[in-house]
């Protein structure tokens, strides 16, 4: 009996499904002067479709020139582009801190059309999640939900 259930056992943690959860994570601040993001991306889904996407090597430039091609920032129904001010990694994920100026009194609407990762990786998201004052709110986007409209 003690032999059927340490072979159950192994076979069941040799079978188990894997947790790994292919996901990045958009942090947005809203202050006064300055809107501020940091995105975590898993390592090896970013250098694998950055490099597929240029059809190179990865690097730190690429995946900006790549960040930048797949996302689309409104800021009260115009369009910014970030300001990279850092890259940084660890074992499993690439960082990537920026800044969008202020070009505008008050950010009342934030409009985010993005597309990185998500046609690539099976069963990828993109979490979005913001926040202003005293207020947080996430948003997930995926294959079928590319863009997302936020009201502040």
């Amino acid at each position: 009996m003690k032999g059927f259930i340490l072979l159950m056992t192994i076979l069941w943690v040799r079978h188990a499904p894997v947790h790994d959860v292919p996901i990045a994570f958009y942090n947005i601040k809203v202050n006064e002067d300055v809107v501020s993001l940091e995105i975590q991306f898993d390592k090896e889904d970013t250098e694998f479709v950055v490099s597929d996407f240029f059809n190179t090597d990865f690097n730190n430039e690429l995946l900006s020139e790549y960040f930048k091609e797949h996302s689309i920032w409104y800021l009260n129904n115009q369009e910014h582009e970030l300001e990279i001010c850092s890259f940084g990694s660890d074992r499993e994920h690439y960082y990537i801190k920026g800044e969008f100026s202020s070009f505008f009194d008050e950010l009342k609407m934030m409009e985010i059309i993005n597309t990185c990762l998500v046609d690539k990786i099976q069963n990828h998201s993109n979490v979005i999640q913001i926040e202003y004052g005293e207020n947080f709110r996430g948003f997930r986007m995926t294959r079928k939900r590319k863009k997302i409209e936020i009201v502040l």
